[in-house]
């Protein structure tokens, strides 16, 4: 029986990280980063396919939001070279993402 209950509950959990890993990604792709800017202090609360989420991110050229989860999750190097290379105009965000500029590199030393 309890095998049967961690079978079920695995099978749930991967359910779940599936629904929030892709609630993350319509958020940034379609709703103007209001919903994605209240999702990312959670992220560390939710359970998220970070990987495939972050990879996502970056191959549709979301930086600035991948940046945003890789300092949310400690990882402030990675979210420091993504946004010094959009600052530097090495790499371009999508065209309805909105890059907050320098502010957002300072907000996050500064935390």
């Amino acid at each position: 029986m309890s095998m049967i209950i961690g079978i079920v509950f695995k099978e749930f959990f991967f359910i779940i990280q599936d629904l929030s890993t892709a609630v993350f990604k319509l958020a940034t792709k379609y709703d103007q980063r209001n919903t994605f800017e209240l999702l990312v202090p959670m992220t560390n609360q939710l359970p998220l396919d970070m990987p495939d989420l972050l990879e996502w991110l970056e191959s549709n050229k979301f930086f600035n939001s991948a940046g945003q989860i890789y300092a949310q999750t400690g990882q402030i190097g990675k979210a420091l070279n993504l946004w010094i290379s959009i600052l530097e105009e090495k790499i371009f965000c999508a065209a309805q993402e909105a890059f907050p500029g320098i502010s957002i590199i300072i907000d996050t030393l500064l935390k």
